[in-house]
């Protein structure tokens, strides 16, 4: 299953996933999902994988969670354990066989013997310490409330593990995957490890005390603190936080791509108006060539690949398309998309008013298809076109003028973005460009041309910095039937991994 499942993560690139707010686990999961119940799935375990031999027939259905709260403050701030996001959740307390519910805040005491957890549909499991969680409800997805200063669980500290889990049926094992994500805050450093179960062990982790991370992300934002005056900062204080000297007691700080935007779309980061500018004024063309994975047609082997051969460039002219006017700093993308064996030429408009840092940021423009009239999105094929652009801007490729080692004598802005995330035109596994490629690589003289906030997190965790981190790397621990998954809330100086403290 190994080669499969390493096939299916160069090919995770389904964009009907691609917008969900739980990036992180879906966009590779729904592939490790894929190829587990298409029979690609082992009854035994990788070798050297140092994983349980046993068949799925002798090892119970579902994914063992386990929680720990390593702070030295846990017995005067305990920790809670609440489940939430927009799926499917079906599991069960291993202590008393209760029934899992979404928006319960658990005392990790209660959950001392782990959890067994069946399905999950884009979940989160979210961890709270000094007091549960309060907001979580069926209107709001069960999402807690994080960056409103008028509203519950604002003051509280707390963070959250992403997760999908599928269930078994037949001789198909459980399938599924969990990662860290801040790609809308961070708030406590968490630690994943996975062991059993039919997959290779793993270990997601924070590599820096809270304090410097804290203060290095307070810095990028100007230390711009959330007030119910003023909600468009990104430092939230509260309690049984961080004391950052000059700040206050830090509890998260908001990522640019959440925080409330100011006027005309700026955030209290980095603005990137410049290189915006530069690219309509430079008239940079960067072309968007991929695939986005295999067209059903009943074949086992699969059938087709979907592809996209399309050239973008923010306009520096009006002018009309299809009767559609063209405005200068609109993102104009043309050119073929392949769904059915045929070329069918596409001009897709981004409006400027979308090209704001807080779009960009967020990497989730809206967007119109001007060519063909009425013309269908097969596969949720435009958002994945549009995503490839605005991850780059994030990482610094568009208009990149250091070399791609991926096309030699080329640069990495003049280079098919295929090259840049692995998935050519013909389907055959492809190499990436390395995350140390990305950011202040790519553009090393222009710090306002990349997510400074994402670039930061890539050097001292595990966690995703923004919602296309894994268009380069996979921060993703796959899990089976068998699996245990040690959840634990870490301390926030010191020993920072858990693995190192003999757990």
């Amino acid at each position: 299953m190994e080669m499969a499942l390493q096939q299916a993560f160069k090919t995770a690139f389904s964009p009907a996933l691609a917008n969900n707010r739980l990036l992180g686990v879906s966009l590779i999961v729904a592939a490790f999902i894929s190829v587990t119940l298409s029979g690609c799935s082992s009854s035994s375990a990788p070798a050297g994988s140092g994983s349980s031999t046993s068949t799925i027939q002798d090892v119970p259905r579902g994914v063992i969670f386990k929680f720990q709260n390593l702070r030295p403050d846990a017995t005067t701030a305990p920790a809670f354990i609440s489940f939430g996001g927009g799926g499917a959740l079906t599991g069960t307390n291993l202590a008393d066989g209760s029934l899992l519910t979404k928006g319960t805040a658990y005392p990790l005491s209660s959950l001392a013997s782990g959890v067994n957890i069946t399905t999950y549909t884009n979940g989160r499991i979210y961890l709270s310490v000094g007091s549960g969680l309060t907001t979580p409800n069926d209107g709001n997805g069960y999402a807690p409330n994080y960056n409103n200063p008028n509203l519950g669980d604002f003051s509280t500290r707390w963070d959250k593990i992403e997760l999908t889990i599928a269930p078994g049926t037949g001789s198909n094992d459980t399938s599924g995957g969990v990662n860290l994500s801040s790609q809308d805050f961070f708030g406590l450093p968490l630690d994943v490890t996975t062991t059993g179960g039919s997959q290779a062990p793993a270990h997601l982790t924070w590599h820096a005390d809270t304090l410097t991370v804290f203060t290095k992300l307070g810095l990028l934002s100007n230390n711009a603190v959330i007030t119910k005056q003023n909600a468009t900062g990104a430092i939230a204080l509260g309690d049984n936080g961080v004391n950052v000297p000059g700040v206050g007691n830090v509890t998260r700080v908001i990522s640019p791509g959440s925080v409330a935007p100011l006027e005309g779309g700026k955030t209290v980061y980095q603005t990137l108006a410049e290189y915006v500018s530069y690219l309509q004024t430079e008239q940079v063309q960067t072309k968007i060539v991929g695939h986005n994975g295999q067209i059903p047609n009943g074949n086992p082997d699969g059938g087709p690949f979907q592809t996209y051969n399309l050239t973008a460039a923010i306009s520096n002219s009006s002018y009309t398309v299809n009767g559609a006017s063209i405005s200068p700093g609109d993102l104009v993308f043309t050119g073929p998309i392949n769904s059915s064996g045929v070329d069918v030429n596409y001009t897709i408009l981004v409006p400027a008013v979308n090209l704001t840092d807080t779009a960009i940021y967020g990497a989730n423009p809206s967007w119109q298809i001007l060519v063909p009239s009425g013309a269908p999105n097969p596969n949720n094929i435009v958002q994945k076109v549009t995503a490839d652009y605005f991850a780059a801007l994030n990482f610094g490729f568009v208009g990149s003028t250091v070399n791609n080692v991926n096309l030699p004598n080329s640069t990495i802005g003049a280079s098919p973005s295929w090259t840049w995330y692995g998935n050519p035109l013909n389907g055959q596994p492809s190499a990436k460009l390395p995350i140390s490629a990305a950011f202040n690589a790519a553009q090393p003289q222009n710090s306002d041309r990349y997510n400074l906030f994402a670039d930061y997190l890539v050097g001292v965790t595990d966690s995703y910095g923004f919602a296309y981190n894994d268009r380069l790397q996979l921060p993703l621990a796959a899990v089976s039937d068998g699996t245990t998954v040690q959840i634990s809330i870490l301390p926030d100086s010191g020993n920072t991994s858990a693995t190192n403290q003999g757990h």
